[in-house]
């Protein structure tokens, strides 16, 4: 009997223990718009300036690197944050000017990391 009650309380302290875990790492909200202005930044130099002519790609490149403060503005303007304690869902909706494509992009935020799960490019 004794041993049950002693293997209860060790469970029960390794289940509050994660559970504490869990809480402290989960990012803040400017975390998560400084990894997904980076994100969008590395996607649009990797994808979109390779479509835009060859004489524009340089500076195509140079724009969305010079520009991730204004994406982090975006982002943090387009984000709908769900926080659940242990962990956070960013749902993130970013429609650009310019005749550049919108985009849908769901993120998990835990143990101080994002997880991007769902990428949609939108027309």
């Amino acid at each position: 009997m004794k041993r049950m009650k002693t293997a209860i309380s060790v469970g029960g302290l390794a289940v509050v223990g994660l559970g504490i875990g869990l809480a402290v790492t989960n990012p803040k909200s400017s975390a998560y718009q400084s990894f997904a202005a980076k994100k969008f930044a590395s996607h649009l130099q990797e994808n979109v300036c390779d479509d835009v002519p060859k004489f524009l790609r340089q500076q195509c490149r140079g724009f969305a690197d010079a520009n991730r403060g204004q994406f982090q503005k975006v982002i943090a303007d387009t984000t709908q944050r769900q926080n659940y304690f242990f962990f956070s869902i960013y749902e993130t909706d970013i429609s650009m000017s310019l005749g550049l494509p919108s985009y849908h992009f769901s993120t998990v935020g835990i143990l101080n990391q994002f997880y991007i799960y769902e990428a949609e490019k939108k027309s």
